[in-house]
């Protein structure tokens, strides 16, 4: 069992470095979307656009929506890797306690 845990140790610290490079493209998609969506607003209130409006009117632009699209894409796998990170952490806490279990009931300690 003590293989399986230091498989599964492994497999944690590449994804936790895979997680790193998914918060960086996360952070510029989202960093992306904010200026396109600012360009946006910044646009339609010089064409007249009610500022009051000029915020609803911009999702109507491809390049937002692309921008968003890209950004809650971006999150969404960031987040999936997130989880996929507990589950592990998870998995290698239910392995320690069973061979917890099993050297307590052998007598060893």
């Amino acid at each position: 069992m003590w293989e399986l845990i230091q498989d599964d140790l492994k497999q944690l610290s590449a994804m936790v470095a895979e997680m790193r490079q998914m918060a960086k493209s996360y952070a510029a998609a989202d960093a992306t979307y904010r200026r396109v969506k600012a360009l946006a607003i910044l646009d339609e209130r010089n064409r007249g656009t009610a500022a009051t409006i000029a915020r609803d009117v911009i999702y109507s632009r491809q390049d937002v929506f692309d921008a968003l699209m890209e950004r809650d894409s971006a999150e969404v796998v960031y987040e999936a890797q997130k989880e996929g990170i507990n589950a592990l952490k998870l998995e290698i806490r239910v392995m320690e306690a069973q061979m917890q279990r099993e050297w307590s009931q052998s007598g060893q300690r």
